[in-house]
């Protein structure tokens, strides 16, 4: 496997409700060595703020589909209240959904 780059520039933020999840995030980060660059939080999509960045933020999310949510309708209230959340807070963003 070739070396990586670092891009010294580049500023990574993750987020997920579930304590056991941003557990295993935290230790994956730490283990590729990127803690300077990756941040990773525990909290909810209600909770997400906007940050001053220079151009409109990227969202990669993996909605918790099937055992991970109770019904399928609680997928598409999460997905909706991301979507209002980016719309109002975050405009101009791009979002991708896994």
């Amino acid at each position: 496997m070739g070396r990586v780059e670092k891009n010294k520039s580049l500023s990574l933020c993750g987020f997920d409700i579930n304590p056991r999840a941003v557990a295993a995030a935290v230790a994956n980060v730490k283990r590729a060595g990127l803690s300077q660059y990756i941040t990773i939080a525990q909290q909810s999509v209600e909770n997400l703020q906007a940050i001053n960045v220079s151009k409109p933020p990227l969202f990669v999310v993996n909605p918790p589909y099937g055992e991970r949510l109770e019904s399928q309708n609680r997928v598409e209230d999460l997905c909706m209240q991301l979507a209002r959340k980016l719309k109002t807070e975050f405009s101009g963003s791009t979002l991708w959904l896994l």
